[in-house]
Formats: structure tokens, C-alpha cells, sequence
């Protein structure tokens, strides 16, 4: 007997960000791929870009995300942007598990396919290689690289990897 889930009917693009918010926060839906996302609240004061990290802004922030984040390897990774740059005080979707695009946080330089990945200190990922279980979650696995360079080729700079929010 196969697994089969039934989704209610999205009448919203994972693609689509909203300075009003148009789906209960929270919401999450599954794309065709098996892509998992939650609609979110951009509550900080940086815009999220595709293949960067949001997040949860506080313990008790409900759904309301920030780019920035105190240190690497620290920090609750709510999940990733994927589709569109959700801008401050807008709602958007992230990713929370699935194939994503991932780029280097401000503080890396690259990282390479093969490598597990961990929360950076503002809104990029990392190499987990220096992390341990008790001081980094490994939050994604890399399956091609990417590179730190947000000039002209930025789009053609993100690397894919697998990731899985740690707290959805």
C-alpha cells in the first residue's frame, strides 16, 4: 500500500510575498517536488534574497523571521528562501525541507559539494565541517557548490543543497 497525502487547495504561489498577509501564518503546504514551506512573517531589518537563511526572530516570535543571526553555527534556522526575496515587513513562504538554493553566509567564502551545512552569522549557510553536534546543527547536506558573490552572476553562484528547518 503506497503513502498519499491530500493537500487543501493553495490558492497562493510559493513564489508569492504580500505586504498585507494573504494565508494564516503558519500555513504550510507541500509543492509538486515534495518541498515542504510555512508562510512567514519578514519581521527584521533586512530583505531575505533567494539561496539565503531566515531566522525564527525570537523563542516566542511565532512565525515572524529575521536574516540576521548572532553567531555561526548558532540560532534557530526556521528555513530557507528559495523563490522570491521577501522584503522587510512582508509575508512570504520558506522552505523549511527540500532541495533548496544555498549560498555562503557574509563570512564564507564558498563552501563544496559534499559538505554538511550549518547556520551562518547573517542570512547564509556554512560549512559544518568545524561544528559539533553539541555547538551546530548540520541543517543541510551541499550537492553542488556555491560561492559567496553577489555581483551580476549571483543567480548562477547559488549552490543546491539538501536542508531541514531545526525547529519546524
Amino acid at each position: 500500500m503506497g503513502y498519499s497525502t491530500n493537500n487543501p487547495i493553495q490558492f497562493e504561489s510559493v513564489s508569492q510575498t504580500t505586504l498585507t498577509n494573504s494565508v494564516e501564518l503558519g500555513r504550510r503546504t507541500t509543492d509538486s517536488s515534495g518541498n515542504e514551506y510555512i508562510y512567514v512573517y519578514n519581521a527584521g531589518e533586512y530583505q531575505i534574497i533567494p539561496g539565503r537563511t531566515a531566522y525564527l526572530l525570537s523563542n516566542t516570535s511565532g512565525y515572524s523571521i529575521t536574516a540576521t543571526n548572532t553567531a555561526s553555527q548558532v540560532g534557530l534556522f526556521a528555513g530557507g528562501v528559495h523563490h522570491a526575496t521577501i522584503a522587510t515587513a512582508y509575508y512570504g513562504w520558506i522552505m523549511t525541507r527540500g532541495l533548496a538554493a544555498v549560498s555562503p553566509d557574509t563570512s564564507a567564502v564558498s563552501f563544496d559539494e559534499g559538505e554538511y551545512l550549518a547556520v551562518g552569522v547573517n542570512d547564509g549557510y556554512v560549512d559544518a565541517g568545524g561544528a559539533t553536534f553539541s555547538t551546530g546543527a548540520r541543517i543541510g547536506f551541499c550537492i553542488s557548490s556555491g560561492v559567496c558573490n553577489e555581483g551580476a552572476t549571483f543567480a548562477g553562484d547559488l549552490g543546491k543543497g539538501w536542508i531541514k528547518s531545526d525547529i519546524w
